[in-house]
């Protein structure tokens, strides 16, 4: 038999060894997972880039509507506390919503408020930005947005990106 400190170790030393290898990552397996606190917490996915959503829409070709296939953008930029947020949306008959502006965190979304003189009176642009997971959402609630940024046919309200659509590219597309 060598001496354990110098030279081959006796098999029955050996599997021990590799016993001992072996268990020790099952065991951490077994305590549950890693808990990090939340100053240690993995960062959140950057919001910075564009989104798309590829839909159908009607388009009148004088006898009826035609399916059509458009696509809607979202573009967002982060600035500090402040994100800037474009959208081009393609709604019925190709009418067209197109907003763009800053937006300051507000109970956990993202909302930018702009007083417009509509035909009525003053009225203001309540227009948020809701961000999960896996889905970027626009609300224009009281549709006052909608009033002044859409055709006939268009409206903001309820527009939605899927986060994984998401391309690093700010530019718009032009139409």
């Amino acid at each position: 038999m060598k001496s354990i400190l110098f030279g081959t170790p006796p098999p029955l030393l050996m599997s021990l060894r590799l016993a001992l290898f072996l268990a020790l990552p099952l065991a951490a397996c077994a305590s549950g997972p890693t808990r990090l606190s939340p100053e240690h917490s993995a960062p959140e996915a950057p919001l910075t880039g564009t989104y798309t959503h590829d839909h159908e829409v009607g388009i009148f070709d004088g006898e009826t509507f035609v399916p059509t296939p458009v696509t809607d953008e979202l573009v967002l930029i982060e600035r500090g506390k402040r994100l800037f947020v474009a959208a081009n949306l393609v709604r019925a008959n190709a009418h067209l919503c197109g907003v763009g502006g800053m937006f300051e965190r507000e109970n956990g979304r993202w909302v930018r408020r702009e007083a417009l003189d509509l035909y009525r009176g003053e009225d203001t642009c309540t227009l948020a930005l809701t961000v999960t997971a896996d889905t970027l959402a626009l609300s224009d609630s009281a549709n006052v947005c909608r009033q002044h940024y859409c055709g006939a046919r268009a409206a903001l309200d309820g527009a939605r990106f899927a986060r994984g659509t998401r391309t690093p590219d700010t530019t718009l597309s032009e139409w």
